[in-house]
């Protein structure tokens, strides 16, 4: 398998954990309210959406309580770890499916190794996206008040690691002793655990001069002068805040690496500094190699490891290949979270007479990267690759340098080159997450996972990078669905970059949630090679996708719920899921549209799932129609024999009620309350009666006082509760208020088996 584009570039310390991909969180968690008033920003059909759990790490062996906001996160039932060593317990009188996230008790395990691990929440409205969730060897406190000023500024042993959030157009201030002559590392992990912040740090010496800053990236080393305290100021970069822009911030003596050098190695090879794994023998790069004289000289195929240093730096490499060899070339440095531009120049080598050297360029090489899901998934990278068929025998050189010529600190911006014999492979990526309407253009996206009502269809889309050539079809299939949701096969034709998944859930589906697994399987060459889809998922809701940045990663797993209180507002199935038909033909499709909700418009369906079916003009089903036939011309869209996934997607406004069962369950509790609070009105009153009875009584009046003491207390605790249920009954039945709301519909799938065209002569 050929690596994969990571989405950051991250550094860790000792305690800190290992790499990214293993990301997760953990949670527990206190919306300030559960019944908030409902937005015409929320105005869509809602699913549960994670944005902070905080603190966002503990330490092994211990347990943690923690606090998580979001939306839509009624009623939740489960926290979800990826890892089976950190659990939590959800409180027994908490666990109402229409109450506020109830509080939970992290526990982690002293087994859990030190790293990142992903959480989600599972409830009501389905499994919610990821957040990190990092376990570390240290011990952990969370910052207290508001330490804004150097004054306030927090005690912190050293290696104790701080969990904080920074508030907009403030600074935190930490202390911490330190000897003389040490060197030291400040780390702040922000992006890398999923938070909005971009930590910039500040350090000053006991007699207030700044000795140390790192502006962006939340890392900065230093060498002490001098004993005593040191502050630590910490910002964000554009002075912002808020609870999304938390982090963990750690000062230690320890050994912290910033790049290791070679930075790739071969399986069974013998080294300290090995950071990737090589498909090939691994080389370094040898300065000097600046001129065509100075060309290091490679054997094929290999590796290179080299830096881009200084700015301005170029690499050759010359080779000896003969006539018809096939060499890929390839560049790993963008994609390794470095700000680098890759060119490679190949050129022919030619030596004359007078031992002059001429070159032949032959191929510029730049990135040629596509983005098959667009704005949903950026897949975009600077990384450039080539295939190079070897024209004649001959002596070749590969020039490589940075078009952006950054200059830094030595050794900043690593690159891998490798020149291989062509491995073709692909690598699947589903992102559920895609453009959703925002004045009459899809420019909104935000973080969700699959959440099915009844009868409702939800469309996985999947991106192909397709490596070293290989252009063949792909097979989707997924298993270990839910009960109640069923899968056709998905297909990724020949030559195309994206293929569908759809998950149709059945009329009487019940809720329930699952981690499921996607493949993709397709022959290469004489092998059938079987593909894991991976999962992308979107960080943080973006309004406007073309004035704010996307931010995505790679998720660990592909969460899928189902919640059977409530049905897809309109259902469109096929009457036969099944045709075959030959890819010549032209086939009617009879479907039935079922308008469980009040529509006021029309409905205008478009196909979506085989790519040059999406070019067909879009159709329109009225709200009175629950018939519909749909005449498609496969002639027109040049498919090759194989097995299809069809479905259509349309949008439109439907009528909505949020939970009005919620809105039942607290009417009743409400009256509950008020006929409590009569009962211990009734008993106040009786109490206070014997106590105008007892008269000069002394044993009696101490009797009627003691009663109507308690019955008082009583009176207190059930005006109380009957105000509160009054409050969440008053919430709960504006929520449930019958409203318009956006909505995407997508038709159950119909899967279409093509045979080849006949000829005439089979005619």
């Amino acid at each position: 398998m050929h690596p994969m584009t990571p989405f950051r570039r991250k550094r860790f310390l000792p305690g800190h954990g290992p790499g990214i991909l293993g990301k997760v969180a953990s949670l527990a968690v206190i919306l300030n309210s559960f019944l908030f008033a409902w937005s015409p920003l929320q105005a869509q059909l809602p699913q549960a959406r994670l944005d902070t759990i905080f603190p966002p790490g503990g330490k092994q062996g211990t347990e943690v309580e923690i606090r998580l906001t979001g939306e839509h996160l009624d009623g939740v039932m489960q926290v979800l770890f990826s890892h089976p060593g950190i659990q939590s317990d959800i409180k027994p009188d908490e666990s109402s499916a229409h109450s506020t996230p109830p509080s939970f008790h992290i526990s982690i395990s002293a087994e859990v190794p030190p790293g990142f691990y992903e959480v989600r929440t599972a409830g009501y409205f389905g499994v919610s996206n990821p957040r990190c969730f990092v376990v570390g060897t240290k011990a952990e406190i969370q910052k207290q008040g508001k330490p804004h000023h150097p004054e306030q500024a927090i005690k912190v042993p050293l290696e104790t690691i701080v969990n904080g959030t920074v508030d907009p157009q403030a600074i935190d201030h930490f202390v911490v002793s330190l000897e003389a002559d040490r060197s030291y590392t400040i780390e702040c992990l922000a992006k890398s655990i999923d938070s909005k912040l971009n930590p910039s740090l500040i350090v000053l010496d006991p007699k207030g001069r700044e000795c140390a800053r790192a502006r962006s990236g939340g890392m900065v080393h230093f060498q002490t002068q001098h004993a005593g305290s040191y502050i630590i100021r910490l910002h964000d970069t554009l002075f912002e805040g808020g609870a999304s822009h938390f982090y963990r911030l750690r000062t230690t003596s320890l050994p912290c690496i910033d790049l290791a050098l070679p930075i790739n190695g071969a399986p069974g090879q013998s080294t300290s500094h090995v950071r990737t794994l090589a498909t090939e023998p691994a080389q370094a790069e040898m300065e000097s190699n600046d001129v065509p004289e100075q060309a290091q000289t490679i054997q094929l195929p290999c590796e290179l490891s080299g830096t881009f240093d200084p700015s301005g730096d170029v690499d050759r490499f010359q080779f000896e290949s003969k006539k018809g060899d096939t060499w890929w070339l390839e560049v790993f440095s963008h994609r390794m979270g470095h700000p680098t531009s890759p060119f490679l120049l190949v050129q022919r080598m030619e030596k004359l007479a007078d031992t002059t050297i001429t070159l032949h360029d032959i191929k510029e090489v730049y990135a040629q990267t596509k983005n098959p899901l667009g704005r949903a998934l950026d897949l975009s990278h600077r990384d450039p690759d080539w295939r190079f068929d070897v024209p004649q025998d001959g002596i070749y050189q590969v020039r490589l340098s940075d078009l952006f010529q950054h200059s830094g600190a030595p050794g900043t911006h690593p690159y891998r080159l490798s020149i291989r014999n062509p491995q073709p492979d692909f690598t699947l990526i589903a992102v559920t997450s895609h453009p959703q309407p925002i004045n009459n253009d899809a420019r909104t996206i935000r973080p969700s996972e699959p959440l099915l009502r009844q009868g409702m269809t939800w469309p996985l889309e999947v991106a192909v990078i397709r490596h070293d050539g290989f252009n063949g079809p792909i097979k989707l299939e997924s298993s270990g669905l839910p009960n109640g949701i069923k899968s056709a096969p998905g297909r990724i034709a020949e030559g195309e970059d994206r293929g569908w998944i759809f998950l149709t859930a059945s009329t009487n589906a019940l809720s329930s949630w699952k981690s499921i697994s996607i493949t993709g399987s397709a022959s290469i060459g004489d092998k059938d090679v079987v593909r894991q889809v991976k999962s992308a998922t979107t960080l943080w809701t973006v309004d406007d996708y073309n004035n704010t940045p996307l931010e995505q990663r790679l998720a660990n797993a592909q969460w899928v719920a189902t919640v059977a209180e409530e049905v897809a507002p309109i259902v469109i199935t096929p009457v036969e899921p099944i045709i075959q038909i030959a890819t010549d033909q032209t086939v009617d499709i009879p479907l039935t549209v079922q308008w469980n909700t009040g529509a006021e418009a029309a409905l205008k369906i478009k196909p979506v799932g085989i790519p040059s079916a999406e070019k067909l003009p879009e159709l329109e089903i009225k709200p009175d129609q629950s018939k519909y036939t749909y005449s498609l011309n496969l002639n027109e869209l040049k498919l090759a024999s194989g097995n299809y996934s069809l479905s259509w997607f349309g949008q439109t406004k439907v009528k909505y009620r949020n939970q009005p069962q919620a809105a039942e369950h607290f009417k009743t509790r409400l009256q509950e309350a008020e006929a409590q609070l009569n009962e211990v009105k009734a008993a106040a009153q009786a109490a206070e009666a014997l106590l105008a009875q007892a008269g000069d009584n002394e044993e009696q009046q101490q009797n009627a006082q003691r009663e109507l003491a308690s019955a008082r207390l009583k009176l207190k605790d059930a005006e109380t509760n009957q105000s509160t249920a009054a409050l969440q009954a008053k919430q709960a039945e504006e929520r449930a208020k019958q409203r318009d709301v956006d909505w995407m519909v997508y038709a159950a799938p119909i899967t279409l088996h093509l045979s080849p065209a006949q000829s005439k002569e089979e005619q």
